[in-house]
Order: structure tokens, then C-alpha cells, then sequence
């Protein structure tokens, strides 16, 4: 009981300080006499779980990253069996499907995927893996630039929840490198521009064997105009073997 009341305790001052901002200027930080929001994502974990020191890791590096597009984790709660990632929820926020259905202009919609790739590349160039890659953990502010968070700061919006983009290598439970990231933002990136997603499917299971046993939809169904370049860019994200992707 007193672990788990030092954990809410840890919780409670991450909360407060998200509300001051804390670590990422004042952009993040709510408005006067507004409370700040934080999203939790809670672990199992037993105590000898590698798991747990390679998590550790990554929070101490994800806190040293300063970047406009990136909501780092603001605190790491370990417990007894557990341990749960915090993150201040910004205010002003929406979703990127909520951006989408607002029906922005193609030159807009490019603007965004120029911006995810740029937050991605800053993220690979410091020797990160995000590997959770999905739409509901990017938000879009008010002047219509994207955050990325590590956790998901909306409801899931997809039928399939996460499940809808995952990677070949983590549905074989096989190692997960930086060209994993490039798959799912892949996957981002094609529903951005494109409209659908790459493997649309009546069923999550569909879906998995469209992924592992067949190939993207051609964007040129959906979009005849599209550019040479832009299509083989798309498909290149989204090849099945990570040597063949960028």
C-alpha cells in the first residue's frame, strides 16, 4: 500500500508539473486557472523483468530530446509489479484524425508529412526507437503543427485500436529496429496523403495476412494523379522486408 501511495504521489507531481510546463516551455502549459490534463499508461512488469531497465533507459534519454514536435514522458512511476510512463496532455490540442476531417488542402496535408518525418528523423538521429508508432499518439496544435507523444493521448480511433499499425516485424514477434518506425510512419503517411489506409480489411485478421502475405493498396487507385515519385516513396515505406524500406 505505501508503494502504490508513492507512486500516486509521483503521479499527482508529474500532474503539477505538466501544469507549469515543466521541461518543455510554456507552449504545453495550460492556461491560467485551468487544470492540467496527464495521460498514464500503466506496465506489468515483475521486478526481474528486463523489460523494466530498458524502459528506464529510454526515459532518460527521451528527456534529454528538445524539440517543438515531441511530448517526451514527464515522469516514470516504478512499482511493486508494475511501472507506469506519465506525459502532460497539452491544451488546444486535436486529435490528427479530427485535423483530417476538417478537410485541410493537400499542400497542408504535405506540410504535415513533412513535419512527422522531420519529428521521426530527429528521433532516429539520437539513437531512439518510438515502436508505438499510431495516429492517436499525434496530436495537432493550433497553428496546425504536429506533437508526437510516447503514449496515446486520445481514444483509440481506428476499429483495430493499435493493432491497425503494427509492423510485419512486430505481428512476427521478430526484433524491432529504427525501419520499423519507418513502416508505421509509412502507414501514417499513406492515409494522410492518400486518404486510406494501406491495408484497409473488413477484419483485424484480414488485415494481418494482407500485411505479411500481400502489399499495400496502389495509391494510384485512390489518387490517378498521383506523382512517380511520391507513389514509389509510399511503397518503398511500406515494404514488407525492413532491408527494403529507407
Amino acid at each position: 500500500a505505501a508503494r502504490r501511495q508513492g507512486g500516486l504521489r509521483r503521479l499527482h507531481r508529474a500532474a503539477r508539473r505538466a501544469a507549469r510546463g515543466h521541461g518543455r516551455g510554456a507552449s504545453h502549459a495550460p492556461a491560467a486557472g485551468r487544470v492540467a490534463e496527464v495521460v498514464a499508461q500503466v506496465v506489468g512488469s515483475p521486478a526481474n523483468d528486463p523489460l523494466r531497465a530498458q524502459v528506464a533507459l529510454e526515459y532518460e534519454t527521451w528527456k534529454r530530446l528538445v524539440h517543438p514536435g515531441l511530448l517526451p514522458a514527464e515522469d516514470l512511476v516504478d512499482g511493486p509489479g508494475w511501472f507506469m510512463l506519465v506525459c502532460p496532455r497539452p491544451q488546444g490540442i486535436r486529435s490528427l484524425r479530427e485535423w483530417l476531417a476538417s478537410g485541410p488542402l493537400l499542400p497542408a496535408r504535405f506540410r504535415m508529412a513533412n513535419a512527422l518525418c522531420a519529428i521521426m528523423a530527429y528521433i532516429h538521429q539520437n539513437g531512439l526507437l518510438h515502436n508505438t508508432l499510431h495516429p492517436d499518439h499525434i496530436a495537432v496544435k493550433e497553428n496546425d503543427s504536429p506533437i508526437i507523444g510516447r503514449l496515446p493521448l486520445f481514444a483509440l480511433g481506428h476499429p483495430f485500436g493499435g493493432a491497425a499499425y503494427r509492423s510485419p516485424e512486430h505481428i512476427r514477434d521478430e526484433p524491432q529496429i529504427q525501419r520499423t518506425d519507418v513502416y508505421m510512419l509509412g502507414m501514417i503517411l499513406y492515409e494522410l496523403l492518400v486518404g486510406v489506409h494501406p491495408f484497409a480489411a473488413e477484419s483485424e485478421d484480414m488485415m494481418v495476412t494482407l500485411q505479411i502475405q500481400g502489399s499495400p493498396e496502389s495509391p494510384r487507385l485512390r489518387w490517378p494523379e498521383i506523382p512517380s515519385e511520391l507513389e514509389y516513396f509510399l511503397l518503398k515505406l511500406l515494404a514488407l522486408s525492413p532491408s527494403d524500406r529507407y
